[in-house]
């Protein structure tokens, strides 16, 4: 099997190589750390479609904390109090015991789960499910079962959420314990229980035995829901049910597959490949090394073993002299893999540091990250992740009650760009070609596709171009490749038009900063370009003297150059054509607050002046 044993003689070494894979991002934070302040246990971490970072957990047992970070680590003070939202449920009359599990929904909606108790079960230990949705701004959702909260009793003396997922139909699933057995919750999207899942009442409870809960919760293209469920210190189990809840017979032995039992392997988390492949890791009990090793196996869509990952299907890190476990699994947009989880040496089992450990697609190790794929992490026990889009990784490592956020570089993703926006010419009969090129930002050892499409703004398609929907590819070794768009000359006299190309569905690359272009299609009849001589000069001189920047933005867009002696309005357009934001301001220059934004291109509309400017620019 694929092992390691000389990780210890070369950690030192990675805190040198500045901006190297594996080491902390520097543009993150302070030299890649940020504090968690008025958190004193983290439990959940994810992304918000923007960038933003949540972290969940405690500041005392009756009170969860939710924090929100800008991309670069720094508190996002637009978020509750000073970036900070605390939540007790008094007036529900709940004690709140942990705030375990957070998603986000696509309107950035944020919703927590986790356990609480009533007041008046206090000291007796009985916990039940506990959901809690909140707006984008930190508020708590009144529209959301009862005045923002869901509290599910199921029966047994500890109901708690570990685990949540959303479908894409909005559907909130939430696994957990109850009693000694699995649960599985599903929601409609209000906070009622489905019950057209798991025999008409919404929920599955699994008699499996006596078990440590769900452990991992991951959703399949088609809909059906893979849960992964660990046994006492023995074994774990992967199940899969189907849409309505009810056992799949296609996966393992009756819906079911069971780690080995000789071995001990403790399975803590799972992800889906696109392909449909099963990632598993965690950690089992080896004899031979006389303490814990670090687990990655990866299955078939139908529970087998996938013989061409690893050695049959597994991936056994041992490390000289250590404890080794696996808590988390990424799959990187390159298709790679990153597991988080802990060292600490053998006699040494209080002690421990977080391990990050990367994988190529086959299960061999990244010899560009770290020390042959693996490096420790800085300040304590990474206890969980969230994965970029980029492929850096953010955690949250504590010791001793000190939590801080943490963001390792990786290797450059590979992405497609269109190279500029483009202006052609209308002409007056006949076609003309307006050239668009989709740019690598490397140069990529595959072919790289994309899909190209044409949409109008302005210009009408099939009136003044010819639309596209085409696939393009960029030919392994190759650096770009151009997109040809038919402009229709005329005579009629109606001014510049515009319209835009899109790119969407990347294969063996994701999409860059610049997915959306914009042609001008300038109009040369001569009656317009007469009359409208003077006009373009001034449009031409207030368009040069106003800038935006920065451009990517993250949150502050600031303009300068604006026509100060009168009023402007501004307004903010997506690539649909839908007016987003809208301000008029008096003054050169204006600071404004985009954070509500989705990532993704925009178009800034400036009117003022006697004048209209079009810029284009990209939210992070």
């Amino acid at each position: 099997m694929r092992t390691i044993t000389t990780l210890t003689s070369f950690i030192f070494i990675v805190n040198f190589c500045v901006a190297q894979p594996g080491t902390l991002d520097s543009s993150f934070g302070v030299n890649g750390l940020t504090p968690i302040d008025g958190l004193l246990i983290t439990h959940a971490i994810t992304l918000q479609q923007d960038g933003k970072i949540l972290v969940v957990g405690e500041k005392e047992s009756e009170t969860w904390v939710i924090s929100r970070f800008y991309n670069d680590g720094s508190i996002d003070e637009t978020f509750g109090i000073k970036g900070t939202v605390e939540t007790n449920l008094i007036s529900h009359n709940l004690y709140l015991q942990k705030a375990s599990s957070v998603v986000v929904q696509s309107d950035n909606k944020i919703i927590i789960g986790g356990s609480g108790s009533y007041n008046d079960r206090i000291g007796n230990g009985h916990t039940n499910f506990l959901v809690i949705r909140y707006n984008a701004n930190g508020s708590i959702d009144e529209s959301f079962g009862n005045r923002g909260v869901v509290f599910s009793d199921f029966g047994g003396t500890i109901d708690e959420i570990y685990n949540m997922i959303l479908q894409k139909d909005g559907k909130i699933v939430a696994g957990g314990q109850s009693g000694i057995n699995p649960l599985v919750v599903r929601y409609n999207t209000d906070g009622s229980l489905d019950t057209s899942f798991g025999n008409n009442h919404g929920w599955i409870r699994d008699q499996i035995g006596a078990v440590t809960g769900c452990r991992g919760l991951a959703l399949q293209s088609d809909g059906k829901i893979l849960e992964l469920v660990g046994e006492q210190e023995t074994f774990s189990h992967l199940v899969r049910y189907k849409t309505n809840g009810t056992r799949d017979s296609s996966f393992g032995v009756n819906g079911k597959i069971v780690t080995n039992y000789i071995d001990k392997e403790q399975l803590q988390d799972i992800a889906i490949q696109e392909d449909g492949k099963i990632l598993a890791v965690g950690y089992s009990y080896k004899i031979d090394v006389g303490g814990n090793v670090g687990l990655l196996f990866r299955y078939n869509q139908d529970g087998r073993y996938d013989t061409s990952f690893g050695d049959n299907g597994k991936v056994i890190t041992r490390i000289d002299s250590a404890r080794v476990s696996a808590t988390h699994v990424f799959i990187q947009p390159d298709k790679q893999i990153i597991t988080t989880g802990a060292y600490s040496l053998q006699n040494d089992i209080t002690n421990y540091t977080g391990l990050l450990i990367k994988y190529n697609k086959d299960g061999s190790y990244n010899q560009h990250f770290g020390v042959s794929g693996m490096v420790l992490t800085t300040v304590g026990n990474a206890t969980n992740a969230a994965l970029q889009k980029d492929g850096k990784l953010v955690l949250f490592e504590g010791k001793f009650y000190v939590q801080k956020l943490s963001r390792y570089n990786d290797d450059e993703v590979i992405n497609a760009s269109l190279r500029k926006n483009v202006k052609i010419a209308e002409g007056n009969n006949g076609t003309s070609i307006a050239y668009f090129e989709v740019v690598l930002n490397k140069i990529s050892k595959k072919d790289v596709q994309v899909i190209a499409e044409t949409k109008d703004v302005t210009a009408v398609a099939g009136e003044d171009y010819k639309p596209i929907l085409r696939k393009v590819t960029i030919k392994a070794g190759s650096i770009s490749a151009s997109i040809d768009v038919k402009i229709k000359g005329d005579t009629l006299t109606e001014g510049n038009e515009k319209f835009l190309m899109v790119l969407s569905n990347p294969v063996n690359t994701i999409i860059g900063k610049l997915d959306t272009a914009v042609c001008t299609i300038e109009d040369d009849d001569v009656l317009f370009a007469i009359n409208a001589s003077s006009f373009d000069d001034a449009v031409n001189n207030v368009a040069t003297s106003i800038k935006i920047y920065p451009n990517p933005v993250n949150n502050h867009l600031l303009l300068s150059g604006l026509p100060a002696a009168t009023k402007t309005t501004l307004s903010i357009i997506d690539m649909s054509g839908n007016s987003r934001l809208a301000a008029t301001v008096t003054g050169s220059s204006y600071n404004w607050n985009i954070g509500q934004l989705k990532a993704g291109s925009y178009i800034l509309r400036i009117e003022g002046g006697g004048v209209v400017v079009s810029k284009m620019f990209v939210k992070e």
